[in-house]
């Protein structure tokens, strides 16, 4: 049946060109493509703009055009869940790329059943030339991580986690019997906050000098059914679209995001966090008869090629639909501390909580791990499985210290005066590149520890509020697991919620030999 449909009904060209296009993805993807300009390409590209720049339409019709060129090709589009593809791409693709009177395009949706799959059931889209397309999300990578691809598409990127893109790359295979044009990996975002992985990678350059992700830029100016680029104005639809985005969208850094299209800091972010500054690429080296140190992958800013480090501690928030976070602590002669390793996880039972302790204590040495008091269960089981393996004096799990209750301002003391820059110029913490022990937990919004510092911001005013500013707490609605598990080690390192809250200016004053002093004896003060 197929055979015959397409010598009786074969297209005589590819009617992508019937939709309108103009703009940076149309310039420097499609045509090129469809020209067949391989050396004007690249394999990984960034598509960025804000919502209804006409991203998701241009590059459907790039695929389009490549199942159309190349029989029998293999491609892929995927989100972090494949359910979120039903009423993103799938509906996007049916509705808005293919043409109900092309009859490749009809013959698509049903495969000449009559009977059209519903978006949840579906997995794929054939032409009758054999060109499949694949709708997949990362949470299905056991079914297709032995398949090859042509091109990839990753929508939403910043959904994903720059790992698993680099994984996907091994997935953009030659397959015998089917040539294809050049292979890609594209991914399209709304932009977020600067420090963003997809927003760095952007940036980076390969060892040849070359851009490791291209970036294509996208505006509103770029749909042809919000802007006439032969009357040089917005047209009316574009015009409505706009005026209800700047009459409803009051928050200044999401009006650059949304609008914009600009990579924005979150207004009103409390801690300084810069990636080139204060995240590191390196492993930690044990080194017998001297200290443990970490050595750099390439020479890092401010802290060069080598950091020598005391010991470590440990510290754990407690969470279960919320993520629960386990970090592993170096701490250097100045007292700054460096996080070397964490397990960042939601819906895990104590006893696979007390599995990583265990693990992390015999891979480091841990000196104490400091928990949240709500966590009795996971100290009793910590405890309980460090003492099978390495007897009584393996009991370091303790709580907290918060002999003075919980005063969430002085959590914001703590991590404001860890995360600025100390007296010599160099901030208070640092954290790897690499830190997450294990594969990113895909049922969280965020994945690590480092991921919650852009969106860790102040509270807006209150006026039901009796007394206090509104800078005086963090939003309520922020994540702050891995940032509670960060305070919970460096309270203990000042002696316990019970001296820090008789400070009333928290400096780094105290002697770093006093850290280092309190640090060596496990439980501080």
């Amino acid at each position: 049946m197929g055979t015959a449909f397409i010598a009786a009904k074969k297209p005589t060209k590819i009617r992508v060109p019937a939709l309108r296009f103009q703009g940076p993805v149309y310039e420097r993807l499609i045509r090129p493509f469809q020209e067949r300009r391989w050396e004007d390409m690249d394999e990984e590209y960034l598509v960025e703009g804000p919502t209804g720049t006409g991203k998701s339409v241009a590059l459907g019709a790039l695929y389009k055009t490549a199942m159309r060129m190349y029989p029998g090709c293999n491609l892929l589009v995927m989100r972090r869940v494949k359910a979120d593809l039903a009423g993103s791409f799938m509906q996007m693709w049916e509705e808005e790329v293919l043409d109900p009177t092309d009859p490749w395009d009809s013959w698509m949706l049903d495969r000449g059943t009559g009977t059209i799959p519903s978006h949840r059931s579906r997995i794929t889209y054939e032409y009758p030339n054999g060109s499949k397309l694949w709708c997949l999300g990362m949470n299905q990578w056991a079914r297709f991580k032995s398949k090859a691809f042509d091109m990839i598409w990753c929508m939403e990127m910043t959904e994903f986690d720059e790992e698993q893109i680099e994984g996907l790359h091994t997935r953009l295979r030659a397959r015998l019997n089917s040539p294809f044009g050049q292979k890609m990996l594209f991914g399209d975002v709304n932009p977020e906050y600067p420090q963003h992985w997809a927003n760095r990678r952007a940036d980076a350059k390969t060892p040849d000098g070359e851009p490791v992700s291209v970036r294509i830029k996208t505006t509103l100016r770029d749909n042809p059914g919000y802007f006439d680029r032969k009357k040089g104005q917005f047209t009316e639809l574009g015009l409505d679209y706009l005026e209800r985005l700047k009459k409803r969208i009051r928050d200044p850094s999401r009006r650059q995001r949304y609008i914009d299209g600009v990579w924005a800091a979150a207004t009103g972010q409390i801690l300084p966090w810069e990636p080139h500054r204060n995240e590191f690429d390196g492993r930690v080296v044990a080194r017998p008869g001297k200290m443990w140190a970490i050595e750099m992958k390439r020479t890092h800013a401010l802290l060069g090629d080598r950091v020598e480090l005391i010991g470590f501690g440990a510290s754990y928030d407690w969470g279960d639909v919320h993520a629960g976070a386990l970090q592993v602590w170096g701490l250097d002669k100045q007292g700054r501390q460096y996080l070397v390793e964490e397990v960042y996880h939601s819906k895990r039972p104590p006893r696979w909580w007390a599995d990583w302790a265990v693990r992390l204590w015999e891979k480091y040495g841990l000196q104490f791990i400091v928990c949240d008091n709500a966590a009795k269960d996971s100290i009793h089981h910590f405890n309980e499985r460090l003492e099978e393996k390495g007897g009584a004096r393996a009991r370091i799990a303790i709580p907290c210290d918060k002999r003075s209750g919980h005063l969430e301002k002085n959590n914001l003391e703590v991590l404001r005066d860890l995360f600025c820059d100390q007296a010599d110029g160099m901030p208070g913490i640092f954290a790897s590149k690499n830190s997450l022990a294990h594969a990113p937990d895909l049922d969280l919004p965020l994945r690590r520890f480092t991921d919650e510092i852009p969106g860790y911001v102040y509270a807006e005013f209150d006026p039901s509020r009796r007394s206090g500013r509104a800078e005086d707490r963090p939003d309520r609605r922020c994540v702050d697991d891995g940032l509670d598990a960060c305070t919970y080690f460096r309270v203990q390192l000042l002696g316990g919620r019970g001296l820090v809250t008789k400070i009333p200016e928290i400096k780094e004053a105290i002697d770093p030999y006093e850290l280092i002093r309190r640090f060596k004896t496990g439980i501080a003060a």
